[in-house]
């Protein structure tokens, strides 16, 4: 029994009396702890280091209650003979209390097994498993990541593809339309001066004056239609000035309000310091004079007109998201309504020519385009928002000039000259 106690693989001792002398160790025990002189000794005088691991006060609570105690992966530092820094083991063991014939214990059995490699290897593949599964979350935000971004560039490359057919084809349109009205307005002059000799020719005749009159007005119309398509064309001849939107709206309050009516509620907010822009004042009245009456026929003659001015800057997400846009400085002016909104699906078409939503006889479909025409001509944008129910968004944005602001001419102090 002696030696099978002393070969067995488990490190084994047995411990006497309440100061747990050693009585028996076999040789896995010495190994655990070093070759050290242990028989005879108690566990406090035999090993020294352990005290405070809380070996010593188990191995007491044990012998006092009787009752044994298991224990796995305990940690214990053993300063071994010739080392400078203690062992760290780590072990798996049992405390089997020893009773007489009376049931009195007199000792401990020790028995249990050194794990510290299985325990490292534990430990190691528990921080491998981390690791790796840090390596699996961050690959896995990477790839969400890509994939969000991919689906952004996606997003992205359609609208500018989209935007770019628009423009492709707002452009195609713009063409036709400027070169068919240049031709049409050149026949429109000849037609006008041969009218104008004629009348000297039926001077006296009342039935043809007036058949010729009529004549005269319909090249009048069609010279204005004429004029119109040469806007979205870009073709029309234009004297721009480096102007202050803030002072172009302050003079057209008077105008704005005689066209929308008493029924709407006018409001111009204009931020301080804005910039100044290089463009015809005429068209810019015409273009936001346009956009009034549109609005007011949106709201039908009911409702409140916002026009805004601001300083913006387009960036290069925004000009890469709009083909006919440069990113830059610009002046904008907004004119929001509280009308009955655009449609999603008749919103990319309300900028070309003759196309009208309202009624026959109530409108030409040239007015957003002759401002889109006027803006294109000077090197701006517009940008429509519109929400049905909630109303509609024009922004007019002009390219910023460095320029000093050209005195413009104020219309009401300017006297009244008669013709000849």
């Amino acid at each position: 029994m002696r030696d099978l106690f002393q070969q067995a693989p488990s490190f084994m001792c047995i411990l006497s009396g309440p100061d747990h002398i050693f009585e028996l160790v076999n040789d896995a025990y010495l190994q655990l702890v070093g070759n050290r002189q242990l028989l005879g000794l108690s566990v406090r005088k035999a090993l020294p280091e352990v005290e405070g691991e809380g070996f010593f006060e188990l191995l007491d609570g044990v012998f006092r209650s009787g009752k044994p105690y298991i224990g796995r992966n305990l940690q214990v530092l053993l300063q071994r003979e010739g080392d400078a820094e203690p062992d760290e083991r780590f072990i798996n063991l049992i405390y089997q209390p020893i009773f007489d014939i009376g049931g009195n214990v007199t000792g401990i059995f020790v028995d249990g097994f050194d794990v510290t490699h299985q325990k490292r290897a534990e430990d190691q593949l528990q921080s491998l498993n981390h690791t790796l599964e840090q390596r699996v979350e961050q690959r896995t935000h990477e790839l969400r990541s890509a994939l969000l971004q991919l689906e952004k560039e996606t997003v992205e490359r359609e609208t500018a593809q989209i935007a770019l057919r628009q423009a492709q084809e707002m452009e195609a349109l713009g063409n036709l339309t400027g070169g068919v009205a240049h031709d049409f307005n050149n026949l429109l002059q000849v037609v006008s001066g041969n009218l104008q000799l004629l009348s000297k020719d039926i001077d006296g005749n009342a039935r043809a004056e007036q058949r010729l009159e009529n004549a005269l007005a319909g090249v009048a119309r069609g010279a204005k239609l004429a004029s119109q398509l040469l806007a979205f064309g870009r073709r029309q001849a234009l004297e721009p000035k480096v102007v202050n939107c803030r002072k172009l709206i302050q003079n057209m309050d008077d105008m704005l309000r005689r066209a929308l009516g008493e029924e709407i509620e006018l409001e111009t907010v204009v931020s301080g310091g804005l910039w100044n822009t290089l463009i015809d004042p005429s068209q810019l009245e015409n273009a936001i004079l346009n956009l009034a009456i549109n609005a007011r026929d949106a709201m039908d003659g009911r409702g409140r007109l916002t026009i805004e001015t601001a300083n913006a800057v387009l960036d290069d997400d925004y000009a890469r998201m709009h083909e006919d846009v440069r990113p830059g400085q610009y002046v904008l002016v907004a004119v929001t309504d509280t009308g009955s909104g655009i449609p999603s699906d008749i919103i990319d078409h309300v900028l070309e020519p003759f196309f009208s939503t309202k009624s026959e006889g109530k409108g030409t479909g040239l007015g957003l385009s002759m401002v889109y025409g006027f803006l294109k001509q000077s090197g701006g944008h517009l940008k429509i928002y519109s929400e049905v129910g909630h109303g509609t968004t024009m922004k007019l944005y002009m390219p910023r000039t460095m320029q000093i602001e050209d005195g413009l001419a104020n219309s009401n102090a300017i006297p009244v000259k008669g013709g000849t």
